[in-house]
């Protein structure tokens, strides 16, 4: 995490540093906000994370597409329970990312903190000019480097989490492959 860190949220900061850190964020979503496209500034301003659980992530090495699917509760009252479909096109993940997403999703105790969308604007990745880092609770944070990103919030009838399957990859079968 860049601005939101376990520091930030865990009260390791005086008053004027969480202030700080809060402000530092928002300035720089407001700087970036007309180079991000549409869903990934909803992701940034109108979609609630926080307290969310995984309950599924899907990768698809071959077209390095990530699906997460969270539940969490909207951001406005009545503050009904919601199913988050985060889709990153053009995914960088490696082996660190993928275990760090399986271990979360596994363990249903196991909360989103706090999320950060961002842009690569120091050119690193080209193929994948954004980022989403999320912070975990109790344990663990990640940034995630992708190309598109797909949003779909739909309202759930309850809150309770399906157990399986938490972890999904899918591989192509060999006639698709080529």
């Amino acid at each position: 995490m860049r601005y939101l860190t376990r520091g930030w949220c865990d009260s390791d900061l005086d008053d004027d540093e969480v202030e700080a850190a809060r402000a530092a964020y928002w300035a720089r979503i407001d700087a970036i906000e007309n180079r991000l496209p549409e869903p990934l500034l909803r992701l940034a301003r109108h979609v609630n994370l926080h307290d969310g659980v995984i309950e599924s992530v899907t990768w698809e090495p071959a077209n390095k597409t990530l699906v997460l699917d969270v539940v969490a509760s909207a951001l406005k009252p009545p503050h009904q329970v919601q199913n988050v479909r985060i889709t990153l096109g053009g995914a960088l993940m490696g082996e660190r990312r993928i275990n760090s997403l399986r271990d979360v999703a596994r363990d249903r105790e196991s909360s989103i903190l706090y999320w950060e969308v961002d842009l690569d604007d120091r050119g690193w990745s080209p193929d994948a000019p954004f980022i989403l880092r999320l912070l975990f609770w109790p344990r663990d944070e990640l940034s995630i480097d992708f190309a598109e990103l797909t949003l779909a919030v739909e309202d759930r009838t309850d809150g309770r989490v399906r157990l399986s399957p938490y972890f999904l990859v899918v591989v192509p079968d060999e006639d698709e492959a080529g």
